[in-house]
């Protein structure tokens, strides 16, 4: 809890000039999982700063989304497996292959380095987990990032 705390703190601050909302949603639950501390903060860091820069990518332009972002993360604990949800109302995901945006190097905002999501894909790839790209079901507008670490929960 402490690193999500302080990963979400850290891309609040970032994110005030550019007029973006993070918002926690806490887990019905205590949740003590068996993930690596590194590996907590990168994922959340990745999933916001992605959300965050949205706006500036190439398939942003032309787009309607609102100029008052806001984007929402949340955890939850699914029998064994953590489920991490970062879901934003911005320009939403670009047209091509899902999976296009997890290869190192691929980016679509100009001077990005495409290598935040895939940080992300190696990560969860080590826990054997999985990664989704989808549109937002919350908002008219975004995408929704859904990742999963299988096996993190201890079986009581």
């Amino acid at each position: 809890n402490e690193t999500i705390a302080a990963s979400i703190a850290q891309m609040k601050a970032v994110s005030e000039s550019e007029r973006i909302r993070i918002k926690l949603e806490p887990s019905t639950d205590p949740l003590t999982a068996s993930v690596r501390r590194a590996d907590l903060w990168a994922i959340v860091t990745n999933l916001v700063a992605n959300s965050i820069q949205a706006a500036g990518y190439s398939h942003a332009r032309g787009r309607k989304f609102p100029s008052e972002r806001e984007i929402v993360v949340s955890f939850r604990r699914d029998g064994n497996d953590l489920e991490i949800s970062c879901e934003d109302n911005g320009p939403g995901l670009p047209e091509k292959p899902t999976n296009w945006i997890w290869e190192v190097y691929n980016t679509t905002k100009p001077g990005g380095s495409g290598l935040g999501l895939y940080i992300i894909a190696d990560i969860v790839g080590s826990y054997a987990g999985t990664r989704l790209a989808l549109p937002s079901t919350r908002f008219p507008t975004g995408a929704l990032f859904k990742i999963t670490l299988p096996g993190v929960f201890r079986v009581d």
